[in-house]
């Protein structure tokens, strides 16, 4: 009943059924990834898991609108082909109730998710900022360390975002093909400069919440003997090409035993090829037994311009991370 519900294929159905435990579905864009993820929330539903133990993620903030509406409109697309699914075997009570439940799921980024926990456990820290908040900190900084570089600062050169991609993904390495080239001791200094205003001004940004979370969750594994097993966490990551390392370790620290991790990846993408992080690489080597699924380009069931709602969607770019607006109203 689910595969009607969902339009889903044979392809597709295969992911969405696989046994709860790590799971890969991999395919180009507009070939029903984000729906058959989505798919899945509902079939842990209809397993029994409860919607508190069940995190939908993306690494980019401007994706979460269009999760939630994906799982919000579930419940109008049930009533519209209900007729159809009462001629089909099962129970539609409990598929009209796995739908209900699954408009509470937790969604977001996993910056957001780290939050929430840390607010969970009164770790929560009193100022976050925002990726615009963090940029125009290291622009400010560049125009006062021109050493830095060794050359004149340039406004709109977009060394903060490449600087973001270094923190984040590649820690004392330069970020990939900079352009212009930026000594790595540049970065160092950069880098030092950017932590001590930050610790000046008490606040932290997306990467010190996933630290600060891992942190949390490593000492209630070791303090309550295997937190993240009791807490039964299930998560779904759609992009998951695009997520940075430290996510990616915070959210099997939280997986447990249970290693409920379900993921979809398009591994065309320049960020899968090109950041140092591997998130294909590092999931098959970690999860060595997860089935892995591949939705093919002539099974296409969205517009390939952009499956999001536009025409206009291009590649993104490997350190170019979203902005998080309103990360601190997160829940």
């Amino acid at each position: 009943m689910l595969r009607t519900l969902m339009r889903l294929d044979a392809f597709q159905s295969r992911f969405v059924e696989a046994d709860v435990g790590p799971v890969m579905l991999s395919g180009g864009p507009g070939v029903g990834k984000t729906r058959s993820v989505v798919a899945r929330a509902i079939q842990l539903m209809l397993l029994g898991v409860r919607p508190d133990d069940v995190a939908l993620l993306t690494p980019h903030d401007h994706l979460v609108p269009h999760l939630k509406a994906e799982l919000e409109e579930i419940p109008q697309r049930f009533r519209q082909r209900r007729p159809l699914l009462e001629r089909e075997e099962g129970d539609i009570d409990q598929l009209q109730r796995a739908v209900q439940l699954g408009t509470q799921i937790f969604v977001g980024t996993p910056y957001q998710y780290a939050h929430r926990l840390l607010r969970d456990h009164d770790a929560g820290p009193s100022t976050v900022w925002t990726d615009d908040d963090a940029i125009a900190a290291i622009h400010e900084l560049e125009r006062t360390l021109p050493q830095v570089y060794g050359i004149p600062y340039e406004p709109g050169r977009g060394t903060a975002r490449r600087f973001f991609h270094w923190q984040g993904e590649v820690k004392l390495l330069p970020p990939v093909n900079p352009a212009p080239p930026i000594p790595v001791e540049g970065w160092r200094q950069l880098h030092n400069a950017y932590d001590q205003e930050r610790n000046q001004q008490q606040a932290c940004d997306r990467y010190d919440l996933l630290a600060e979370a891992r942190r949390i969750v490593d000492r209630l594994n070791a303090d309550r003997h295997d937190y993240a097993a009791r807490q039964r966490p299930h998560f779904l990551i759609d992009d998951f090409q695009d997520i940075p390392e430290a996510a990616f370790w915070l959210l099997d620290a939280l997986c447990g035993r249970q290693q409920s991790l379900s993921v979809a990846v398009d591994p065309g993408q320049p960020a899968a090829l090109q950041q140092a992080f591997r998130p294909l690489e590092t999931f098959r080597g970690t999860y060595l037994r997860a089935p892995e699924y591949r939705l093919m380009a002539s099974r296409r069931s969205t517009p390939v311009g952009n499956p999001r709602g536009g025409t206009d969607r291009s590649p993104r770019q490997a350190g170019s991370p979203e902005t998080l607006p309103g990360i601190c109203g997160a829940g």
